[in-house]
């Protein structure tokens, strides 16, 4: 099996699928959308492991708003990865254009902002709530990904914000045409 080859930005608006591989650790039956893969490295969210919900109702409390009309939304927070846990993170369905015209959700740091746009209605956009994010260091993300701890995969928006995400692990792992996963090898080479 030939190494898997990749330039920079290769992974960027792509999923990562986990693999057994990384069973027994924080990824085990992740997907993750990468956001930003340059010479620095990699930025991706989990988008299938719910951790909590927020009301729209919390909100509005919590930056004091007075509501003028009745809305009480429940939206999922997600796991988004272990780097800066106790943030949160909005991957919108804004769709910005990059230089290598690649179209891309944009992942948002200042959530508190987004989602007080939301709760007030002045923004509809679809959007995914992620507690933390996951991060790669330089040649980190094509090091695992050569030893099988990824697959990697193109994704649509609708995949990223719709369906059951307990579900969407298999789905994807079905929807590759991956039989067997556990008789992927956890090391690659020059044949």
């Amino acid at each position: 099996m030939n190494s898997y080859k990749s330039g920079l930005g290769a992974f960027l608006g792509k999923m990562l699928i986990a693999t057994p591989s990384l069973d027994e650790s924080i990824f085990q039956r992740s997907l993750i959308f990468i956001c930003s893969h340059d010479e620095e490295g990699a930025i991706g969210v989990i988008f299938n492991k719910p951790s909590g919900i927020i009301k729209s109702k919390d909100i509005f409390d919590a930056f004091n708003v007075k509501r003028r009309f009745k809305i009480n939304r429940k939206y999922i927070i997600y796991n988004g990865g272990p780097v800066e846990d106790d943030k949160l993170f909005i991957l919108s369905g804004i769709l910005e254009q990059s230089a290598d015209n690649i179209i891309l959700p944009i992942l948002y740091t200042n959530a508190e902002a987004f989602l007080l746009d939301v709760a007030k209605g002045e923004n509809d956009d679809k959007f995914i709530i992620c507690k933390g994010f996951c991060g790669w260091g330089p040649g980190q993300l094509e090091q695992e990904v050569n030893q099988n701890s990824w697959i990697v995969s193109d994704v649509s928006l609708d995949a990223l914000y719709n369906g059951k995400p307990d579900l969407k692990w298999e789905k994807f792992i079905k929807k590759i045409g991956i039989k067997n996963l556990d008789r992927l090898v956890s090391y690659s080479g020059n044949a």
